[in-house]
């Protein structure tokens, strides 16, 4: 048995590790001890009996890191709220610092993670105002590495917002999400993608047009009562379409390239009293515009009178609405 100096030593039990019941301070391990004592993973933090650790100091498990995840043995950001939620199952939504390019050049940037719909860790990558949005099929912001209201990451704010996470998280999956006028929440659709990728590289690089010319993003797989959940979920109905559909798909970047109406939604529904797209009537979702007329009378590139950044373009009836896009 060791003896120690009592009143001066707590405990002394003849050696200098730090991992056991007394440390080379003669006392128990501390989180405020100064030593990379006990369970801790890096001096003061993790093991459990600690605060987490932050970024740069190591690690054994994400559990040890107070900020972002485990990566090599060292607490890094995530790239992605997926791998925040990933690796930490059990973490809440909000704000979080996310590093999209790892030890890339790029500046790590804030996100908004939903971490419990539909399974967790989408990122906000934009934010549709109920009312005189600006993201029409046809503003810039779709295809530019620039962002609007960076700041105001609330995902429910009644403003227009694209985040710097539309231009560098890199997602499977793409969520479109309108609010309900009467129910009052918002009602999601998602969908696979190709291939992984950012939204600003999606929307940028997949070609406008339609199925007949080989353009466009369509999603397959949808019965026609899935499809016009994009109507359901916004309070809508197919009665409030300009006419009764036979031409119902779904997808990113559509546009009848195939006549002078003047109908596309950048992501969302198109319908068509037609068999085909030539001819376009309506749109729902997000920069859905409706036929104008079936004169070329809208130079191509600009956007039509009937249109809704977010919402139902049904003919010359726009219904508006809040909307959020989230990758995954």
């Amino acid at each position: 048995m060791v003896s120690y100096d009592e009143g001066v030593e707590l405990c002394d039990d003849g050696n200098s590790s730090e991992t056991d019941e007394c440390t080379s301070l003669c006392a128990a391990p501390s989180c405020e001890d100064g030593l990379l004592s006990g369970s801790e993973s890096d001096v003061d933090c993790g093991g459990g009996a600690c605060e987490g650790c932050g970024a740069g100091q190591a690690c054994a498990g994400s559990s040890d890191c107070g900020v972002g995840v485990c990566t090599g043995g060292i607490c890094a950001l995530a790239i992605s709220c997926k791998a925040l939620k990933d690796e930490k199952p059990g973490a809440s939504s909000g704000v979080y610092d996310l590093d999209p390019d790892g030890e890339g050049p790029m500046t790590p940037i804030q996100a908004y993670c939903d971490m419990t719909s539909e399974g967790g860790g989408w990122t906000l990558v934009m934010r549709f105002a109920p009312t005189n949005g600006q993201f029409h099929f046809y503003n810039a912001h779709w295809t530019m590495n620039s962002v609007v209201n960076e700041k105001v990451l609330d995902p429910v704010d009644p403003s227009d917002g694209k985040f710097p996470a539309y231009n560098a998280v890199v997602g499977g999956e793409l969520r479109g999400c309108l609010y309900h006028p009467v129910n009052k929440v918002f009602g999601c659709k998602a969908y696979t993608l190709p291939a992984p990728k950012t939204p600003l590289d999606l929307f940028t690089n997949t070609p406008v047009g339609s199925d007949l010319a080989m353009k466009g993003l369509y999603f397959k797989g949808e019965s026609v009562a899935q499809k016009i959940e994009w109507l359901t979920i916004q309070g809508r109905t197919l009665g409030e379409a300009s006419v009764a559909p036979n031409y119902v798909e779904v997808g990113i970047n559509i546009d009848d390239d195939q006549s002078c109406y003047d109908a596309r939604v950048r992501f969302g529904l198109v319908l068509n009293n037609e068999a085909n797209v030539i001819t376009l009537n309506d749109a729902a979702g997000f920069g859905a515009q409706s036929y104008y007329t079936a004169a070329c009378d809208v130079p191509n590139g600009t956007d039509a009178p009937w249109k809704t950044a977010c919402g139902f373009a049904a003919g010359p009836n726009l219904y508006h609405t809040a909307g959020q896009i989230w990758i995954r």
